[in-house]
Parts: structure tokens; sequence; C-alpha cells
């Protein structure tokens, strides 16, 4: 049934903790009391009926903003939420009622966003951590309130990532009530929230990592930084793992540096993947992300994505062999460089990345891939899907790559040294599938080719580099 609502009322409470197991350390505990709230909704529809939810959430910045799950709150537009109170009080689910409004929800997760009224009163945020450097296997605790208890602290581990809508596998125990917690890793960091309206199978625990809601947080104008443990608050750097990243104009493509190496390319699964030959590639530079609708913008003075309102850091899309040219020519202009579209072998040799796996950086293809089975039928934002060991994002799935390469049925002939397959230029190749494809194309070793000219909304591309 569908409900129209009349008025809607939050109450949220700040909770606090006692005491907390290790390995987590006792510093945690006064973050969580000034952090953590609970919200409880009551709401009323068109015929008088009564609706109520309760659950969990946690308060993102100074300005009194609060991530919860969006199954919490009715389903009522923005700006509906007149009557909205919240309450505070240390350790207790009740108090004394004081307002919030109701922001918005996203769309494909299951985020929402709500804010308190009074500004007056500074927030503790949360500290937030960087999920892409959560691995399978580290702890994590979820922190929330179940029905009809105070609030609880439950440990458990991070079991895998390929849940639906970007979901987390955990083996934490979730229960009703808990939804829209937070969940902190061994260092006090927020890296994702507990999200049980995603149980969509028996015994699976879900819970979603943070960076998913910033499609949710950037129309609000509400940042969230990632921010130091709380055990160690100096700001400090670190020279990136996976290779030397280069970036030369503020705007530009943030580029990774890919060592010389040999590898066998192609497969056996398909004719136009075979046969198996050795190439040796030089080093070269490699995009860390597909180009995107703001970097396409700030170089064209345009956006030609069909997928535009999904904002600047999603892949431009809709763009032929051609229009990718125009932008590395203008690209080539600003910078003085020499970038170029990257050749198969050099696309093939960056997403294997010294591994054999299926996808580019896992054999399972939910955590590093958007296609079919998880896209919800749009482009996302690059870099939230697992990198490669090169620390390359998005190299499998969300849309397809054009290469410099003319097409060719097969491998019969290709050159061995990592250069470019010339040919009539009227057909080119692409590679790494798309949002809309199923996961056969964003293999490895899968190959395709369009008309250079031809336009579609799942064909955008990543630029090369040469070096220096």
């Amino acid at each position: 049934m569908t409900f129209v609502l009349r008025s809607i009322a939050f109450v949220v409470l700040i909770i606090s903790l006692s005491s907390w197991a290790k390995p987590l350390q006792d510093g945690i505990e006064s973050e969580l009391r000034l952090t953590t709230v609970f919200i409880s909704v009551e709401a009323e529809s068109t015929t008088g009926a009564k609706i109520t939810s309760s659950g969990s959430g946690f308060v993102v910045n100074s300005s009194g903003y609060v991530l919860t799950a969006g199954h919490v709150i009715p389903d009522i537009p923005a700006g509906s939420n007149r009557n909205l109170k919240i309450t505070g009080r240390p350790s207790s689910r009740y108090g004394t009622a004081e307002e919030m409004d109701f922001i918005g929800r996203d769309s494909i997760s299951d985020f929402a966003l709500l804010k308190f009224k009074n500004t007056a009163i500074t927030r503790n945020p949360v500290h937030l951590g960087d999920p892409l450097k959560v691995a399978v296997l580290s702890d994590l605790y979820a922190f929330g309130f179940p029905v009809h208890t105070e609030y609880i602290v439950r440990p458990g581990t991070l079991n895998g990532m390929g849940g639906p809508r970007g979901a987390w596998i955990t083996s934490i125990p979730l229960n009703p009530g808990d939804s829209g917690g937070p969940v902190f890793n061994d260092q006090g960091q927020v890296v994702a929230m507990v999200s049980s309206a995603l149980k969509e199978a028996e015994g699976i625990k879900y819970v979603l990592p943070i960076n998913l809601a910033r499609n949710l947080l950037y129309p609000y104008g509400v940042e969230i930084p990632i921010t130091p443990s709380i055990f160690n608050p100096a700001p400090t750097s670190a020279p990136d793992a996976k290779g030397k990243v280069i970036k030369d104009c503020a705007t530009c493509p943030e580029m990774v540096v890919i060592p010389y190496g040999k590898f066998e390319m192609g497969s056996n699964i398909h004719d136009s993947q075979k046969p198996i030959h050795s190439v040796s590639i030089n080093a070269f530079a490699l995009g860390k992300t597909e180009v995107t609708q703001g970097q396409w913008r700030a170089m064209m003075g345009s956006n030609p994505s069909h997928f535009s309102s999904c904002g600047d850091d999603c892949p431009v899309e809709n763009v032929s062999w051609y229009d990718a040219w125009s932008y590395i020519h203008k690209l080539n202009a600003k910078t003085n460089k020499q970038y170029r579209l990257p050749s198969e072998a050099e696309w093939e040799y960056a997403c294997r990345a010294s591994e054999q796996y299926e996808y580019c950086g896992s054999d399972s293809v939910d955590i590093v891939a958007w296609y079919d089975g998880n896209s919800g039928m749009s482009t996302h934002p690059v870099g939230y899907k697992r990198p490669n060991a090169f620390g390359l994002y998005d190299m499998s799935g969300n849309v397809w790559e054009w290469m410099e390469d003319s097409f060719h049925d097969n491998y019969t002939g290709a050159p061995t040294n990592g250069s470019a397959w010339k040919g009539d230029g009227a057909v080119c190749m692409i590679r790494g599938g798309m949002w809309d494809l199923d996961p056969q194309a964003a293999r490895a070793a899968a190959r395709g080719g369009f008309e250079s000219a031809f336009r579609d909304a799942g064909l955008g591309f990543r630029v090369a580099r040469m070096l220096p």
C-alpha cells in the first residue's frame, strides 16, 4: 500500500557506550557517544494510519548532517518534513525532542540524508576512512540500536565485495534497528553503513561502503573528506604503492605509470582472442580512471554524455573514436605532452597487471566492474570498485574504452612489441565491457569493435601518455 504522508516526526538520540572489546582502542568510546544517533520515525498517512520505524545514523559533518539508511525513512519527497524532531541524550534511546529535517535519499543505494534544524550547536562528526583500502577478511565493527535494545557493538569480518548495489558481504550479526548504523574499522574510522534492507539471501549480511554516498551528498553541498584515524590525527602521506601517479594540470586525468614487462595476450575462450601470443610492453602511463564528464567539460566546454545527470565523476560517454582524439589533441596542446589512446596490447597488459584473473583485478566481476547485473542500467562514478594491482579503476565494466587499433578478427599477424595494430581505421577496437552487458564482455581478454564515427551511451575512453 502506498501512503501520502501528512506529517512525520523524527526522534534521534545521541548514544553512549560504557566499554567494548579489543582490538579496538579505548578512545573509540567517546567518539561513539558524540557521533552516533538513534532515529525513531513516526508518520501519518492520508487515512490517519500511524506509521513508525526506527534505526540508527551518524553525524558526517559539524553542520549537523546525518547519514542513515534510506529504508528507515518513509518514501516521501524532500521538503515534506514538517514537525520533525530529534532527541539527544547520552546512554538512552529516549529524550527531549530536537527537530530534524529530511534532506533526501539516493535512488541507487540505500542512503538517506537528514539534518539537525538547530544549527547553533556544533556537532561532532565521525572520522571517515577510505573504503578502497579495506581488504577482504579485515575486522569490522557494526554499531546500532536493535529493536527494544540499547546500543550494541558487534564484531565481524569483511567476507566479500560482490553484493548488490555495490554492497559488502560481512559476517557481522545484524538485526532490525541496526539499519543506518556506522561500521568501523580497527582504527576507529567509519568505512560503511549497515543496510539490512539488502538481506536478499538468508544468512548473508550486507553493509554499504561509505563512498557510495557521494551521489547523495554532493547535490546538497555536503562533502565527506577522508580523515585520518582518531588515534593518529596528524595528516600523513605515503607514496602510491601501485605505481607513480602523475597529473599534468588541475583538470587533467591522473595517470599511473605502467612498468615495462612481458605477458601472454589473448585466450582460447573465443576465436577472436586467438592465438595466445607473447608481447613486450615498454613503460608508459595510463589513465587511473576513464576520462570523466568533468574532465571532458573542462577541456571541451560541453558534455555529450547520455547520463549527464550522473555527475562530473562519471565517465564521459556517447563519444566516438574521433571525439576521443579531439579531446586528446586539446590535452596535448594544453600540457605539451604526448597523450594518445592506448593500444590493445597496452590495455590488456595494464588490465592484467601481472596477474591471471578473469577480469581486471579479480575473478569476481562484482568486485571490479559495473555491468548489467549490478549497474541499475546506468553508468556510475569512476573509482567506486576495487582497483587492480596497478591501481587502475573500472578497467572492467562501466563503459567500453576506445583503443588506437583498427579492428582485426583475431590476433593472427598482430604486433608483439605493444604497438597499435593499424588498418584503414574505419572500425576501431574497444575493450572492457559496459554497464548494460553481461560479465563476458568485461573479461580481461574480451574484444569488440565499432565504426570509428559511432557514438553510444556505452562508449567512453581512457588516455595513455608517453614517458617521460
